[in-house]
């Protein structure tokens, strides 16, 4: 059964059908129809109760939907011409100037909605959290807790009586990785406000990050990311002869204000330096040390790495901002079969074994080349490669135009040895084991007495163990006196006077009577001292048993060494020419500065196979380390 309703709506259509005068051309082909019964038939359907209200509310309903975008169209429109909207990458060093600046902002204190974070944004990394209101309680390195705005949360703040709308967001890509955003609105139609608060945000960042340098590594999708930062260390910290660090000062400034000079010539605006020699002789630590003199970042380009293969090496290298730092550590051990031309340790390994990190690593050594200078290498890096294996190296890596400049670091000498311990004890911080207060001139004759003594049989010990490995460790304990070095087992924790500049010289030469020359590394020399940060007389008192164990240990690694069996080696394919890199020309001494040594460097001229040799020379140099 139809419904009343549908019939009366069937009804008036056959009506307005019948009705309409329909009229023909007298060709009859084009139809004229008259509708002018429609307007009674829409006035018969709004006069209809139920149906008429429905059509009623659609009718409605969309004009004021059409109303509604009409007004917000014309409401962001309005709105665009006096807001600047700022958008900010997690990724990129803008964001991290805005998160320090909002982490500043007195806002946070009256907002009902904040985030509460531990991240620093790269201010200091370590140090024990401050909740607001806590005192430090003479906690070294303590930092306060960020507040900041909260994510997918409008905030609403002040700047320079301009309105800001803030607004963080947080996107997973899945894999534990993160993706940050950061959006802000600034109600103003000059974009001078916006350079104000970008400039400020940026001195801010600056001004807390003054004294550290930054580092960045690659993560799991081959992008850069913030690692942390670490303190600037002065060059002056790492111990080498005072060439070396001229050398490396003055080359690295040239290189970095010579972006024209290089342009003129036609010659890429790349510099390479390679820095070989004994592990633990301060490779690194120069590295870090000149970062923090320059002023400038540290990338860090682990060959190793898994899934980096030659395009995302090279697309990593060229994402590199100009005037930083590239290093490239134990470049000798990333790839045996790859980079250098060394035979496998194990044969068996090599042919059937399971593949090993340097097996199965996608990299080559072309690949590898052409990353450093290839075509598309960017311009502007200092690259700093690192090896303890110099002689391992394949010639066409270390050639000019990719790695320049090659220093070699040696085992600590004498000189280095005294001058690591003046460093270690400045004299505003050094104390010695607390002997009592000397109360006439007599017992303070007695004090600076027993230090010359013990300079003296450090001497001693020193002229005789260079020979004799099983020589017996003099008494330096053995005095008339009563002094301070028969006070050291008394009380290790009080506080006793400082050293003299005369008393730390002494000392110093005592430490370095005890080291043998070129026979110790600088890190480990560092860990003695460390075992002794506050107590340098006992630093130089337990130096001859320290010699004496580390000559031990050596024997010991020899002989297991030497009783392990050997695999017949199986040579490798070799990738390039198997004579060792030869510097052409005679080596002409350097004048030495008392009391380094000598720093000797060979000439400038480079390889003869080298087809450009006038452009970009190789220098050697020699550090004694």
């Amino acid at each position: 059964m139809i419904p009343d309703g549908v019939q009366a709506i069937l009804a008036a259509v056959q009506n307005v059908t019948a009705g309409s005068n329909v009229s023909y051309s007298p060709g009859g082909a084009q139809l004229k129809p008259q509708l002018s019964d429609i307007p009674s038939f829409l006035a018969f359907i709004l006069s209809m109760g139920g149906l008429g209200d429905w059509l009623k509310l659609f009718i409605f309903g969309g004009l004021v939907e059409s109303a509604r975008r009409l007004f917000t169209m014309a409401y962001n429109a309005l709105l665009a011409s006096f807001v600047l909207t700022l958008h900010f990458d997690g990724d990129e060093t803008p964001y991290q100037w805005l998160m320090v600046w909002l982490s500043k902002q007195e806002a946070w204190t009256k907002a009902r909605t904040i985030h509460v974070s531990s991240q620093n944004f790269g201010l200091k990394n370590n140090g024990v959290l401050l909740v607001p209101g806590e005192e430090t309680d003479g906690k070294e390195g303590a930092r306060p807790l960020s507040m900041l705005p909260n994510f997918d949360t409008t905030h609403s703040l002040w700047f320079r009586r301009r309105l800001m709308r803030v607004t963080r967001s947080k996107k997973y890509l899945g894999e534990g990785q993160v993706e940050n955003s950061l959006m802000i609105q600034v109600f103003t139609r000059s974009h001078k406000t916006v350079h104000a608060l970008l400039l400020e945000a940026k001195q801010q960042y600056e001004a807390e990050t003054e004294s550290r340098v930054s580092v960045f590594v690659a993560d799991t999708y081959n992008n850069w990311y913030y690692a942390g930062s670490r303190p600037k260390r002065s060059m002056d910290s790492v111990v080498i002869p005072a060439d070396v660090k001229e050398l490396l000062i003055e080359d690295a400034k040239d290189f970095m204000m010579s972006e024209s000079w290089y342009g003129q010539r036609g010659i890429p605006w790349q510099r390479g330096w390679l820095l070989y020699g004994v592990p633990g002789s301060g490779k690194t630590s120069i590295i870090q040390a000149l970062a923090g003199t320059l002023g400038i970042n540290i990338y860090v380009v682990s060959l190793a790495k898994r899934g980096l293969d030659d395009t995302n090496l090279s697309e990593l290298l060229n994402s590199i901002p100009s005037r930083s730092i590239v290093l490239m550590e134990d470049i000798d051990a990333a790839f045996t079969r790859t980079v250098t031309r060394e035979a496998p340790i194990d044969p068996q390994v090599a042919v059937s074994g399971p593949p090993t990190q340097s097996a199965t690593s996608t990299i080559t050594l072309s690949g590898l080349l052409n990353a450093i200078d290839g075509v598309q290498a960017q311009q502007g890096r200092l690259l700093f490669a690192t090896t303890n294996k110099y002689t391992a190296l394949d010639p066409a890596l270390v050639r000019p135009g990719r790695l320049d400049v090659h220093i070699e670091f040696k085992l600590a000498t004498k000189w280095q040895a005294a001058e690591l311990f003046k460093r270690f004890y400045p004299i505003d911080d050094v104390t010695l084991s607390p002997p009592p207060v000397p109360n006439d001139s007599n017992e303070v004759d007695a004090v600076e007495g027993d230090l010359s003594e013990l300079s003296e049989k450090a001497s001693v010990f020193s002229s005789v163990s260079s020979s004799d490995t099983r020589v017996e460790m003099p008494d330096l304990m053995t005095t008339t006196t009563g002094t301070m070095i028969h006070q050291a087992a008394r009380s290790r924790h009080s506080k006793a006077p400082r050293l003299t500049p005369e008393q730390l010289r002494t000392l110093a030469q005592g430490f370095a009577d005890c080291i043998p020359e070129e026979e110790l590394s600088m890190a480990s020399l560092q860990g003695h001292l460390m075992m002794h940060k506050t107590r340098p007389d006992e630093a130089v008192r337990t130096a001859p048993a320290f010699v004496i164990k580390q000559r031990e240990v050596r024997a010991k690694a020899r002989t297991i060494a030497e009783t392990a069996p050997v695999a017949p080696v199986i040579p490798a394919p070799l990738i390039g020419p198997v004579a060792p890199v030869a510097l052409v020309g005679t080596v002409t001494p350097v004048t030495s500065i008392s009391p380094l040594p000598s720093v000797s460097h060979p000439s400038l001229v480079p390889p003869t196979d080298d087809p450009s040799p006038a452009l970009v020379p190789v220098v050697e140099t020699t550090a004694s380390l």
